[in-house]
């Protein structure tokens, strides 16, 4: 079982990708004073909830407002809660090849993943500057125009979503992407556009996309969706989406209403040794490693004999590893014969699991420290950058197992645990990588422990075994491919 030291609740993800900012203000000569209301009414052309308004539009709105009301006024405002605007998309470099790579998958062959489009896209968060970023890295990299190519390969709703996303969305044309609801009214709105979106003969994909993007994956805003739904239309809104959709439409759409937020960056544990690099290997825009013999410090407990897997790149932020474990314990009798141990009840951090008898069907488990999210760096160790995120794992046998073993007469008795680490990006699985540990104990107090990755690579999808155990642990994760 892993090293179960949960991961401090200051070290969960947070809830918000990208920090609040308060726009800065020059010196100004004062203006006739006026109420935060009067100046918000005005600098705004008439009220515009300013919180809601596309990002050019309240540094406009906050720049008039100051002109016109005093930097006096605009810090009422400020402290209110009502100017606060978010920074621009914080992409890097890897992330925009990554994308622009992405992007060029989905529209490359026979056949378009429009899901896949979208969810590129929606990582500019409609921003200027990262929607030109993208384009040149697209065009520097395949010598194409990335709106040509997008026009090209979309027709109807699904072209207008991604034209509006890449900011290029027809002139007079009401967006299709609106705010984040922020009162009962609105979200009773919102509802009420995914209930319409699926009614009826045929549903329109993109409309629920579009209603589900404002939230950005914010599970509490997204629970009061939820509740306003099952309120006004007594059925689960998870449920109709399900019953209405299929395929990367449905896997896109349920990751939109159940996936946690983006990453951000901490370092639960100080690494003394890296360790020897057992696998290398390479996803589009990033690199994949795994180390044995790491050495690190949890909480100021050193741990040594551990490993850490890890991926650097692109969309680091959005990407993450799901573990899944399995143990196979074998016991030498006094006769000479093995015995394969069977047996349940073992404890993990997340439920017990049993001891695996068929190593062609074993009884996975999935690894994590988190009652909510399969994710090992949900409730586990984990170091996240802006590029990359690692987990650490030091596993610790079942003692208790293996010394009935010896109770019962055995004279040697080896454990073998089984480690599968899954690199899911958004809501596809990329990478699939696996090790085991092994402790070899000849005598009752004589061990050896030996920790071997067994390799990886490149996957599309994650296979039909670890989904089922997956979906069977985390039901609302059943978006994961």
């Amino acid at each position: 079982m892993s090293d179960s030291v949960r991961q401090p609740a200051e070290h969960q993800a947070s809830p918000v990708p990208h920090m609040a900012q308060t726009v800065e203000f020059a010196a100004l000569a004062p203006q006739p004073a006026a109420t935060v209301p009067e100046a918000l009414t005005r600098a705004a052309g008439g009220g515009a909830t300013l919180q809601r308004a596309p990002l050019r539009q309240r540094r406009q709105t906050l720049l008039a407002l100051q002109r016109t009301a005093g930097n006096a006024t605009v810090r009422r405002l400020v402290a209110s809660g009502a100017a606060t605007i978010q920074r621009a998309p914080a992409l890097t470099t890897d992330d925009y090849t990554t994308l622009a790579a992405n992007l060029h998958s989905a529209m490359a062959g026979w056949g378009t993943d429009e899901e896949a489009i979208f969810v590129s896209l929606q990582k500019l968060e409609k921003d200027a500057t990262a929607i030109a970023a993208l384009k040149k890295a697209y065009q520097d990299t395949y010598k194409e125009d990335l709106e040509s190519e997008i026009r090209s390969e979309l027709s109807g709703s699904e072209l207008d979503l991604a034209l509006e996303l890449l900011g290029a969305g027809g002139t007079g044309k009401a967006p299709m992407v609106g705010g984040v609801p922020g009162t009962a009214a609105e979200m009773e709105a919102a509802a009420q556009r995914l209930h319409t979106a699926m009614e009826g003969w045929g549903t329109d994909e993109e409309a629920v996309y579009a209603a589900l993007l404002p939230f950005n994956r914010d599970a509490t805003k997204l629970t009061t969706l939820k509740t306003a739904y099952k309120t006004k239309y007594g059925t689960e809104l998870e449920d109709d989406i399900k019953s209405e959709m299929s395929s990367d439409e449905l896997a896109y759409a349920l990751y939109l209403l159940n996936a946690p937020p983006s990453g951000t960056p901490h370092a639960d544990v100080a690494v003394t040794s890296p360790g020897i690099e057992d696998h290398a290997g390479t996803v589009p825009g990033g690199n994949v490693s795994v180390h044995t013999g790491v050495e690190y410090t949890n909480r100021g407990a050193p741990r040594t004999g551990g490993f850490s897997v890890g991926y650097e790149g692109g969309l680091a932020a959005d990407s993450g590893w799901i573990q899944f474990i399995w143990a196979e314990v074998h016991a030498t009798q006094a006769d000479g014969s093995v015995l394969t141990v069977a047996e349940g009840g073992l404890g993990t951090s997340n439920g017990d699991m049993e001891t695996s008898t068929d190593p062609t069907s074993p009884n996975y488990k999935v690894d994590s420290g988190s009652a909510d999210s399969p994710f090992y760096e949900a409730g586990f160790v984990d170091i996240r950058t802006a590029t990359g995120t690692t987990i650490y794992d030091r596993p610790h046998e079942f003692s208790d197992l293996i010394k009935r073993q010896f109770d019962a007469g055995a004279t040697r008795v080896i454990e073998r645990d089984h480690f599968d680490q899954f690199l899911v990006q958004d809501y596809k699985t990329i990478y699939h990588t696996s090790l085991y540990v092994e402790w070899d104990y000849t005598a009752r107090a004589t061990v050896n422990r030996t920790t071997k990755a067994e390799g990886g690579g490149k996957v599309d999808g994650m296979p039909a075994a670890f989904k089922k155990q997956l979906v069977k642990e985390y039901p609302k994760f059943d978006y994961v491919q």
